[in-house]
């Protein structure tokens, strides 16, 4: 009985994600999806890569929502019991942006704090790409569950088609902000390189927080912007592109991000055969077994080859720090 009860408390964190995505899908609506295909993407891009067990993935984005929006309500009422209004430039154009942007992140720092406190190492660029767009996604689902039926005049960034990369990339009067996901996710670039720079380079010691700092600021800015179009429409918002130019500096940042780590497991790959072998293996192994209806079986061995990809990459990326 003990045996089994410990056993189905694997699940309690499985249970848990299922009950909070079905709460914001039943109140988001059309707005749930739009998160949750923003989140593939990055898991998809991150997925050789990242060294994150499923429970961080589920820390940062459930932090997101009660760190994340909690800390957002409580400067909002905190704002308002002070006397200032809502809709005015100084409150949502100088005082709001900063601020939620910062609890946005806040989840990223304290799990960054947390790891390091018990393992005395950082993660690697694409955890903190992945982490910050879970953070992003968790605040977002629980803003957008009060959208309803609000529309805006098009969704902006590379697409094929009707499908965008940043789906969340939506524009009003010509001023865009590229969604909670990919603006926290850009932060989160900018901290994971500033981490990896400061790491390889002795020069830049002292240096690393610019970028983060750089990577906070735009977002804030480009969130001020948008807020301030709001309250008032003045030509000097279209100054810096209207948020047009953040995708492509999320995108500019992606390559990097990415490039690191994928290079460190190839460069790994190639220089050990049967590690190469081995992932090839599994990967034949899963997809015979869904092919022949052995589903749990596929599962099973997916679940085996992820957690294998992990202990490779972040065996990678601790060589990579101490080289």
């Amino acid at each position: 009985m003990k045996a089994m009860f410990k056993k189905s408390l694997e699940f309690l964190p499985s249970i848990l994600l299922v009950f909070i995505l079905s709460t914001l899908f039943w109140f988001g609506g059309k707005w749930f999806f739009i998160e949750v295909w923003f989140v593939v993407e990055i898991f998809i891009l991150t997925f050789l890569t990242k060294t994150t067990p499923f429970r961080i993935s589920l820390s940062a984005f459930s932090k997101g929502i009660y760190i994340g929006v909690g800390l957002s309500l409580l400067v909002y009422f905190l704002v308002l019991g002070i006397g200032f209004e809502e809709d005015t430039i100084f409150t949502s154009g100088i005082l709001i942006p900063p601020l939620e942007e910062a609890a946005k992140f806040l989840p990223v720092l304290l799990i960054t704090y947390l790891i390091y406190r018990r393992k005395k190492t950082f993660l690697n660029p694409s955890d903190y790409l992945w982490i910050s767009v879970l953070s992003g996604a968790g605040f977002s689902m629980v803003e957008k569950m009060y959208f309803g039926d609000v529309t805006f005049s098009y969704t902006y960034g590379p697409h094929l088609g009707g499908i965008y990369f940043f789906p969340d990339a939506l524009s009003a009067d010509g001023i865009g902000y590229i969604g909670h996901s990919a603006a926290t996710g850009l932060i989160g670039m900018c901290f994971g390189l500033g981490l990896y720079l400061k790491s390889k380079i002795t020069s830049l010691k002292k240096l690393w927080w610019i970028l983060p700092l750089a990577g906070f600021a735009w977002i804030v800015l480009e969130h001020a912007i948008v807020n301030i179009s709001f309250v008032e429409n003045y030509d000097w918002l279209y100054m810096l592109g209207g948020g047009v130019v953040t995708p492509i500096i999320f995108i500019i940042l992606l390559v990097p991000t990415l490039g690191i780590d994928i290079y460190g497991l190839f460069n790994l790959i190639k220089k050990h055969p049967v590690v190469k072998k081995a992932l090839i293996g599994e990967s034949k192994k899963i997809i015979k077994d869904f092919k022949n209806g052995k589903w749990a079986d596929s599962l099973i061995l997916l679940k085996k080859t992820i957690s294998m990809l992990r202990k490779i990459n972040i065996l990678i990326w601790q060589k990579s720090l101490n080289s």
